[in-house]
C-alpha cells in the first residue's frame, strides 16, 4: 500500500503485507486506515479495520463478519461505516456502523437490486445524521438515527459535443489479394525448399523455380509447420471439428499420420535427435510446455506452468539438444529460460525481456536472441556469462514487418520470415534481405449455377414470406427471382427443390473471434455454416491468420464464413492478448498500426480499452482520415461516453454484470454509434440452458460441441432450483433489461456472440435473447442480416435476398416469424452458391 504526497509527488510505503486490502480512508484526525479481508472459505469471510499507528504499524480497531469493501469514518466521533456483504458469493448486503468499542448496528439494507457484482455506493453527511446511497440510477437518504429511507429528487443537465462516426466504407465482396497471405515460412535443411502456410493449407515451393504445391489433402485447417532436422518429415497442427491434432507428414512418401490429439497446440519444435517434439499448450490456468515422443505418440508435461501472460512460451531446443528454451511470463518482465532436456524441470534464466516482446528464439549457436515487437522483427546479442537484459535500445531491428511468424534458417546465420504475400531471408550480419521466389497461384473455385425451386423468400419491406418462387444463382450471386421459374438455365445448372422451405439471408455475427492462440474456433469453422452464420465480423485476432481465413472463404468452397476484420487489436500496456495485439505507446505506433491494417484489407480498427484515452483520440482521428471506422469496448460508463464523443462507430459489450441507466442509452440513441451487447457471452447461454437443458443435448449440438454436450457432461448445468440457477436468472434479467431499455431509446444495436464455446449456435441464443428483450422476430432477423450489412458497409453484397447480391441463404423448416427458435431448424445453408447440408457438415465422432 502506497501514499502519494500531492505537492512533492513523493511516494512512501505504508504497508507491504500481501493481505487483501479493499478500502483505504483517512480519519478526521488524519490517520490512515483500511479494511483487510480474511478468507477462511467461501462462507467464512471476516474483515478487520486497521489504523496506521505512530510507529508505522497497523492497529486493529474493529472486526466485522463478512466482506467490508468500502469503509468511511464517522465524521462526528469514533466509529466507522462499512458496506458489508456476508460472503464473497452473497446476494444480500448492508451498511453497517461499527464503533471502536465493538458495537455494531445495521443502518440499512443495500442488497443488489440490479446485479450481483456491483454494490451501491454511499457517503456520510458531514453532520453524521444521514448517509446517502446511489442505487439503480436514483439517490436515497437514510437517517442514521431512526433508519428511515427517502428518495432524493435530483436532475442533471449535461452537454456533450459528439463527434459523428465517419461513414462506413462500402466494401466490395468477395475480395481477396492477388497473392494470398503467406505465414510461417520454414526452410529445409538443404536450403532447397521452403514450406509455408496460406489459406489455412500447407504448401511447399522449390527455390529452383516452379509453382508452390499443396502438401496435404482434405478440407482441414493446417498451421505451424516444423521441419525435422533430417528434412524428411514435417510436423504440423491440424484443426478437426473443434479439436486439434499434431500430425507427421513424410515429405518423401506423402504418408500422413496423427500422433497426438487434444485441445490446444502451438509452436512445434523438433529436438536435434529427430524423435522428440516440444510444443506449447494452454488451459484456463495458463501456458505450459510438453514434449512428445514421435515414436510412441506419448506427450509428457515438461514445464507445467510458464507464467500467467498471454504470450506463447515458444519452446525450442539448443543446437546440441541439451537444453529446452522457453519464455516465462511475469507481469512486467518476461524471462527466456532454459531447462535440461534429460533431467528435472528446474530452469535457469538466459535473458530478461520486456513483457510485450514476443516469439523469442535463441539462435542455434546460442549467441543471439530473435524476437518480435508488434509487427517488427528484432535481434539482440546474448551474454554467454550472464543473464542478458534485452530491450529495443540494445537490440537491432531487422524488419518493420515479418515478426509474426519468423524462424532461424537451419544454419542459424539468418532469419526467414513472411511479410504479407512474400517470403524473405535476412542475414544476422545485416546484409540486405533477399526475396525467396515463392509462386503461389490459387484459382478461385466457382460454384456451379444453381436453380432453387419452390422457396419462400423473406421480404423485409412487407415483413412476410412471399409465395413460392424460383431463384437462379450464377457466379455466386442471385441472377433472378421468378414466381414462374420457367426461364432457361445453363445445362450444368444444379436444381434444388426447396419444397416450400423458408429462406432468410445468411446470418451476420457482428462480434466474434476467428481464432486465437488460446481457443479452438479455427477448428470449428464449419459450425458457423451449419448454424446459418455466413459472415463474421472478427473483433481482433492475429492479422495473418484471420486474413488467411477470409481469403479461404473467398477463394474456395470450404465451409468457412466470410470475414470482416481489424486484424491485431491496438492495445495499451500490458499487451493483454499477446500476439493478437499491437502495443502502442505513442502516436507514431498508433498511426503505423492503422496504416498497415488498412493496407492488408482491414475493414475497421479495434481499439482495446487499455489504450490511454489521449492515444484513443489519436486513433479515432487517424482512422477517420484513413476512411476506417473504430470499434472499442463499452463495459463501463466512461467507455460509452468517451467512445461516443470520440466518434467511434461501434461499441462492444454491456457493462460487466451491471446495468446502464437511461442517460447512457439516451446518449447512445442520440448518436450514430452502434452497440453490440454480446448477450450470449454474458450469461444468456447459461440462463437458457437451465430453462431448457435439452437444447444443449440434441444430436447436432453434440456432434459439433462434444465437450459441451450435456449427454456427456453431467452436473455442468445448475439445477433449476439451485442458487446457481437463481444467479443466472438474475443475470439474464439484467442483460435483457439493458437491451429492452436500449430499444426504448432508439439505440442502433447489432447482434454478436463474442468468443463462445459454441460458434454458430450462439447466434441463435442471441436472436432469442433479443426477442425476450422486446424485439419482434422480424426485427431481430433484420438486425442480424440487412441491418448488420448496412452497419458494416457490405449492403451492396449481403443482408437481403435480392437480384445482384451474393447468394448467402439459410433455408428453414419452419417460419421464424412465428417463433424465433425456428431459426435453428436449418435444412440447407447456401453461401455464394455453394450448398451445404448441416447433416453432412456434422463431425462423425464416437461418443
Amino acid at each position: 500500500m502506497l501514499e502519494l504526497d500531492l505537492e512533492s509527488n513523493a511516494v512512501r510505503v505504508l504497508d507491504a503485507s500481501a493481505e487483501t486490502v479493499r478500502s483505504v480512508f483517512y480519519t478526521i484526525e488524519g490517520q490512515v486506515g483500511w479494511a483487510v479481508i480474511d478468507v477462511a472459505g467461501e462462507h467464512e469471510v471476516t474483515s478487520r479495520i486497521e489504523l496506521l499507528s505512530d510507529d508505522r504499524s497497523p492497529t486493529e480497531v474493529a472486526a466485522i463478519d463478512g466482506v467490508a469493501d468500502r469503509v468511511l469514518t464517522n465524521p462526528t466521533g469514533n466509529g466507522f461505516y462499512a458496506r458489508r456483504e456476508r460472503t464473497w458469493t452473497a446476494t444480500r448486503a448492508d451498511i453497517l456502523y461499527a464503533s471502536e468499542d465493538g458495537a455494531k448496528t445495521t443502518v440499512t439494507d443495500v442488497s443488489r437490486r440490479y446485479c450481483r457484482f456491483r454494490l451501491p455506493r454511499f457517503a456520510v453527511a458531514p453532520d453524521g445524521q444521514s448517509i446517502f446511497i446511489g442505487d439503480g440510477g436514483s439517490l436515497w437518504r437514510v437517517s442514521t438515527v431512526d433508519r428511515t429511507r427517502e428518495q432524493v429528487p435530483f436532475q442533471a443537465a449535461v452537454r456533450l459535443e459528439i463527434t459523428e462516426p465517419p461513414p462506413v466504407p462500402n466494401l466490395a465482396l468477395p475480395r481477396a489479394h492477388d497473392t494470398p497471405t503467406i505465414s510461417s515460412p520454414r526452410l529445409t535443411p538443404d536450403g532447397r525448399t521452403v514450406v509455408f502456410s496460406a489459406l489455412g493449407f500447407l504448401w511447399k515451393q522449390s527455390l529452383a523455380g516452379g509453382n508452390a504445391e499443396r502438401l496435404t489433402e482434405g478440407d482441414f485447417l493446417e498451421r505451424g509447420p516444423a521441419i525435422s532436422p533430417d528434412g524428411r518429415r514435417l510436423a504440423y497442427v491440424r484443426g478437426v471439428n473443434g479439436q486439434q491434432e499434431i500430425r507427421i507428414l513424410d515429405l518423401e512418401s506423402g504418408a500422413d499420420r496423427t500422433i497426438h490429439r487434444g485441445s490446444y497446440f502451438w509452436d512445434l519444435a523438433w529436438h536435434p535427435g529427430g524423435e522428440i517434439l516440444a510444443f506449447a499448450t494452454r488451459d484456463w490456468e495458463g501456458f505450459s510446455t510438453a514434449v512428445l515422443n514421435v515414436a510412441d505418440s506419448v506427450a509428457r508435461p515438461r514445464i507445467t506452468r510458464t507464467g500467467g501472460g498471454f504470450f506463447s512460451p515458444r519452446p525450442h531446443f539448443s543446437h546440441d539438444g541439451q537444453w529446452l528454451y522457453y519464455r516465462f511470463d511475469a507481469v512486467d518482465t518476461a524471462t527466456i529460460r532454459r531447462a535440461s532436456v534429460w533431467e528435472g524441470a528446474e530452469s535457469d534464466p538466459v535473458a530478461k525481456i520486456p513483457s510485450h516482446l514476443a516469439g523469442a528464439l535463441v539462435s542455434p549457436d546460442g549467441r543471439w536472441l530473435a524476437f518480435r515487437r508488434n509487427t517488427e522483427l528484432w535481434i539482440a546479442p546474448l551474454d554467454e556469462n550472464a543473464v542478458s537484459t534485452i530491450s529495443e535500445g540494445r537490440g537491432r531491428q531487422l524488419s518493420q514487418i515479418g515478426g509474426a511468424s519468423f524462424a532461424f534458417t537451419p544454419d542459424g546465420q539468418a532469419l526467414i520470415y513472411a511479410a504479407e504475400a512474400k517470403v524473405w531471408i535476412r542475414s544476422l550480419a545485416d546484409d540486405p534481405r533477399r526475396k525467396v521466389p515463392v509462386q503461389l497461384v490459387v484459382d478461385r473455385e466457382a460454384a456451379p449455377p444453381l436453380l432453387l425451386r419452390n422457396v419462400r423468400v423473406l421480404d423485409f419491406s412487407s415483413g412476410t414470406f412471399g409465395s413460392e418462387v424460383s431463384m437462379f444463382v450464377d457466379g455466386g450471386r442471385i441472377g433472378w427471382i421468378d414466381p414462374q421459374g420457367d426461364r432457361s438455365v445453363p445445362s450444368e445448372t444444379r436444381v434444388l427443390d426447396a419444397e416450400g422451405h423458408f429462406a432468410i439471408p445468411g446470418l451476420i455475427d457482428a462480434h466474434n473471434h476467428a481464432e486465437g492462440p488460446y481457443y479452438l474456433e479455427d477448428a470449428n469453422q464449419a459450425a458457423h455454416i451449419a448454424y446459418g452464420v455466413t459472415t463474421v465480423r472478427d473483433m481482433g485476432e492475429p492479422l495473418e491468420w484471420v486474413a488467411a481465413l477470409a481469403e479461404r472463404s473467398s477463394l474456395t468452397s470450404s465451409p468457412v464464413p466470410r470475414y470482416l476484420y481489424p486484424g491485431d487489436m491496438l492495445s495499451g500496456p500490458p499487451a493483454t492478448y499477446g500476439e493478437s495485439t499491437i502495443l502502442v505507446r505513442g502516436e507514431d505506433q498508433v498511426r503505423s498500426g492503422i496504416q498497415r491494417h488498412k493496407d492488408r484489407g482491414a475493414s475497421f480498427i479495434k481499439v482495446y480499452h487499455t489504450v490511454p484515452w489521449p492515444l484513443q483520440l489519436v486513433a479515432s482521428e487517424d482512422a477517420r482520415q484513413s476512411g476506417l471506422p473504430v470499434a472499442a469496448h463499452s463495459m463501463i460508463v466512461q467507455e460509452v461516453v468517451r467512445g461516443v464523443t470520440h466518434g467511434y462507430a461501434f461499441l462492444e459489450h454491456l457493462e460487466s454484470f451491471s446495468r446502464f441507466y437511461g442517460d447512457v442509452h439516451q446518449l447512445l440513441g442520440m448518436s450514430d454509434t452502434y452497440w453490440t451487447p454480446t448477450l450470449a457471452i454474458f450469461g444468456a447461454t447459461g440462463a437458457l440452458a437451465i430453462e431448457e437443458p435439452e437444447r444443449l443435448a440434441n444430436d447436432k449440438f453434440c456432434a459439433f460441441f462434444a465437450g459441451s454436450c450435456r449427454h456427456d457432461v453431467e452436473g455442468d448445468t445448475p439445477q433449476p432450483d439451485s442458487a446457481g440457477a437463481a444467479w443466472y436468472r438474475m443475470l439474464f434479467a439484467n442483460i435483457v433489461g439493458d437491451v429492452r431499455e436500449a430499444r426504448a431509446h432508439g439505440v442502433r444495436v447489432l447482434l454478436g456472440t463474442d468468443r463462445t464455446d459454441y460458434p454458430g449456435y450462439a447466434m441463435h441464443i442471441e436472436l432469442e435473447s433479443f426477442v425476450r428483450a422486446g424485439f419482434t422476430p422480424l426485427e431481430v432477423l433484420e438486425l442480424s442480416t440487412q441491418g448488420a450489412a448496412v452497419a458494416l458497409g457490405v449492403e451492396r453484397d449481403l443482408g437481403s435476398l435480392e437480384v445482384g447480391k451474393l447468394a448467402d441463404i439459410v433455408l428453414l423448416d419452419a417460419n421464424p416469424l412465428d417463433n424465433i427458435k425456428n431459426t435453428e431448424a436449418i435444412w440447407r445453408v447456401i453461401k455464394g452458391g455453394w450448398v451445404f447440408d448441416p447433416e453432412e457438415l456434422q463431425p462423425r465422432t464416437e461418443r
